[in-house]
């Protein structure tokens, strides 16, 4: 009886914790290096507008992904080991009217000693092959929050990670302010599903994945409107 009360009484000191334990939520408005970013995007005639879906920002469910977030890291592109990391940039999955073909966004935010974000990192590429082969345009973005030798991240951590699980379909940038995490989680991986259209929220999952459903369900439906 001591001891289950003793445990119960450690866990909700840990909940309690996890707020100011949090990541930075300090980003609205900025990208990870503290700038203003301009973004625009484009619509079905072709005009370039200066336009942002509205709604509450932020990366909980139902919020608007804030459209100046921007990482350092590596895109789909990358021809190897020489490349200079470009930033990644969530103006890049803002498809209103399907112009890019992006039909749904998967948002990893991983760490090194997470053995569940390993084993999903080397199944990745051929999973993102199989989705695009059923014509589901699924765009997966990895971003690492911590670095093997207990360094902030860096460029070079996510190319290590890029060419360790030769994610040669999907972006791997570094998060150092954990900007796509909500202030609570529980587990490794996290999963944030975004709607491309809207640039909302619309799932989110910690731990491990089981499936895929939501992710998959929303891009048939984009790619079906």
């Amino acid at each position: 009886g001591i001891i289950r009360s003793n445990m119960k009484k450690f866990l909700f000191c840990c909940l309690a914790m996890l707020p100011a334990c949090g990541p930075d939520r300090s980003f609205e408005g900025k990208n990870i290096y503290g700038s203003a970013v301009s973004v625009t995007a484009s619509s079905s005639t072709g005009i370039v507008e200066d336009l942002w879906p509205s709604g509450e920002p932020g990366v909980g469910l139902s919020q608007v992904i804030p459209e100046s977030l921007v990482w350092k890291g590596y895109a789909e592109e990358y021809q190897g080991a020489d490349d200079e990391p470009v930033d990644l940039t969530v103006r890049s999955w803002y498809d209103p009217a399907g112009d890019l073909g992006i039909d749904a966004v998967l948002v990893i935010t991983a760490k090194h000693e997470c053995d569940l974000c390993s084993s999903e990192a080397a199944a990745l590429q051929g999973r993102i092959s199989s989705w695009h082969l059923q014509g589901r345009m699924i765009k997966v973005v990895t971003l690492l929050v911590d670095a093997t030798d207990d360094k902030v991240v860096t460029p070079q951590t996510a190319l290590n990670w890029k060419m360790e699980y030769q994610q040669l379909l999907s972006s791997v940038g570094v998060d150092p302010l954990m900007t796509m995490l909500p202030e609570q989680f529980f587990g490794w991986p996290y999963h944030t599903i975004v709607d491309p259209r809207t640039m909302s929220v619309v799932g989110t999952q910690s731990g491990i994945v089981d499936n895929y459903k939501m992710l998959e369900a929303l891009a048939d439906s984009n790619k079906n409107l």
